[in-house]
């Protein structure tokens, strides 16, 4: 956690400020693969503070006065490279996680009263697939490696789709497509987000390496 001086101040993205950053400068073609990348020591001065909401609203057609003069330089290239990406992503095979998350509401005494579900605008996606990018085009210091699924896990998830008549394939999962398969099947379904959620559940836990071996989409 940052000391306060820090979190509020020289590493906050406040509008109209410079900030100092490293910047990604990512070319991408029309099939998302990168095709030139170059990292630098870089001033920012953020447009704009936006919420996932004031962001959708704006691409839905809706903006306001904040996003209004950004649709041209700003949201509308933002979308258009998220397209492309979202479909290379698709057509790999890529696991798509995107569970539904909840608000709990809690009382006067901390007591919880009342639990919901978030919103879950496709803005929220815009900025995972660039998360993504960066992650997955740049070289690092030290890599995140996912290794295949346990099989006492596939085990237990088997188990657990069974009683929500799905089926997952005996034997190691090889391709990530077996997992989405469900996934879609199951966001048609009333429980779908406890399903998901039970599919990242029985991932393998994720390692750090200097060395990279095996990175997941």
């Amino acid at each position: 956690m940052l000391p306060e001086e820090l979190s509020n101040g020289l590493c906050s993205l406040k509008p109209h400020e410079d900030r100092a950053c490293i910047a990604f400068h990512i070319n991408i073609d029309k099939d998302g693969k990168p095709t030139d990348v170059k990292v630098t020591r870089a001033l920012m001065r953020s447009a704009a503070r936006l919420t996932y909401e004031q962001l959708q609203a704006a691409k839905d057609g809706n903006p306001d006065a904040t996003t209004a003069p950004l649709m041209d330089k700003v949201v509308n290239p933002v979308y258009d490279a998220y397209s492309i990406l979202r479909k290379a992503r698709e057509a790999r095979g890529a696991m798509d996680l995107g569970s539904i998350e909840y608000i709990t509401e809690v009382d006067s005494q901390g007591k919880p009263v009342k639990t919901a579900p978030a919103g879950q605008e496709e803005s929220h996606s815009v900025i995972e697939e660039f998360m993504l990018l960066v992650n997955s085009t740049v070289e690092h210091a030290i890599y995140r490696i996912h290794d295949k699924p346990p099989e006492e896990r596939l085990d237990k998830l088997r188990e657990i789709l069974n009683g929500f008549g799905l089926e997952l394939p005996l034997g190691p999962v090889e391709k990530s497509s077996d997992f989405q398969d469900i996934i879609d099947k199951a966001r048609q379904m009333p429980l779908g987000d406890v399903i998901v959620h039970s599919i990242i559940l029985a991932q393998a836990k994720a390692k750090y390496s200097t060395t990279i071996s095996a990175i997941s989409a």
